[in-house]
């Protein structure tokens, strides 16, 4: 069980290492909260989401930028791929990386997916998509509450979070 104060929130880093680092904030947190359908004993990853509430309001800069979210009403066009960033490994066996990371990735078809990676069915959900190329570029260990973001009409939409990847989930 997790407490506020076993996080800080880095904001504006590109650099996990460079606490001096321009643009960086970091933030305490006050609040957790964890989505209401989120069972830690699921093998799946359904409702795998917490948001944490920060103790000060986030100030948008040249460094910190907010994301959008779609519109119920206006859902966001088909999209074959997405953008994930994150500071996770970058080889399977490797370290976590230091910088940000990026990877353009397919939003694939679920029944692709699974035929292709059957194990991925003991994980998913009919809440959970699936992403990633077959040589293993996407979303790696170390990547999960990252965002899978697209752009439409210039503006850029959170579409997912990373949750787990074949290689590992945390």
């Amino acid at each position: 069980e997790k407490t506020p104060g076993d996080f800080v929130v880095l904001l504006g880093a590109h650099q996990l290492d460079n606490e001096n680092e321009v643009g960086r904030k970091t933030h305490l947190v006050s609040n957790i909260r964890v989505d209401r359908n989120w069972n830690p004993n699921s093998k799946k990853f359904d409702a795998d989401i917490a948001v944490l509430e920060l103790n000060e309001e986030a100030k948008f800069g040249t460094w910190i930028q907010p994301v959008c979210l779609p519109k119920i009403s206006a859902p966001l066009k088909n999209f074959k791929f997405g953008e994930v960033v994150g500071f996770g490994k970058t080889e399977k066996e490797g370290a976590h990386s230091n910088f940000p990371m990026k990877a353009n990735t397919p939003i694939r078809k679920s029944d692709d997916c699974y035929n292709e990676y059957p194990s991925l069915l003991n994980i998913a959900s009919h809440k959970t998509f699936c992403g990633g190329f077959a040589n293993g570029t996407g979303a790696c260990t170390g990547d999960s509450g990252g965002g899978l973001t697209v752009i439409q009409d210039d503006v850029h939409y959170l579409r997912g979070i990373v949750s787990a990847s074949l290689h590992g989930t945390d």
